[in-house]
């Protein structure tokens, strides 16, 4: 491990012990080395603390995180490691992470929730549908103008004596 140095900054301590509560309020992006002592129910506060490490503007080439487990018999009972993997891997079906944060049993996903591709697909679906509707408008004058004037509350029903229950 190397420990990085920026111009007017004191490197003064080798270790930073903190609390989650802490780390909230302190930028920690000059470090390097993640150690997470315990396991969190909550999966979001594990990537929580990657990402005050990992920040936009940190100098580190390579960020190194170290997790400790719970041992084998406290796991059969709370069964917390089973729990963490499937809460953290649903962040990566999700949204795409490009590494394992947790275990290396995490499989990582090329499908992001917010790829170019999915936006286009969607921006499609809406625009065929405005085509649709400009198109009606303009070959159905009368037909827009009935519609578009209906009441808001307008309700529709059907006669079910005249339709068979087959």
């Amino acid at each position: 491990m190397q420990i990085m140095t920026l111009p007017n900054k004191k490197n003064d301590y080798n270790i930073l012990i903190t609390t989650e509560v802490l780390a909230e309020g302190v930028n920690l992006h000059r470090s390097n080395v993640i150690v997470h002592y315990d396991t969190p129910w909550n999966s979001t506060r594990l990537m929580q603390r990657i990402g005050r490490v990992n920040r936009i503007g940190t100098k580190a080439d390579v960020i190194y995180n170290f997790v400790f487990y719970p041992s084998v018999q406290g796991d059969e009972q709370i069964k917390l490691n089973n729990t963490a993997l499937m809460k953290i891997q649903a962040f990566h079906t999700a949204f795409g992470e490009d590494n394992q944060v947790y275990s290396e049993q995490e499989i990582l996903d090329e499908v992001k929730l917010f790829s170019k591709e999915s936006i286009r697909e969607e921006e499609d679906e809406r625009l065929k549908y405005l085509y649709f509707l400009r198109r009606f408008r303009n070959e159905n004058k009368a037909w827009f103008e009935k519609i578009k004037n209906l009441p808001l509350k307008s309700r529709t029903g059907r006669n079910s004596k005249k339709h068979s229950k087959t």
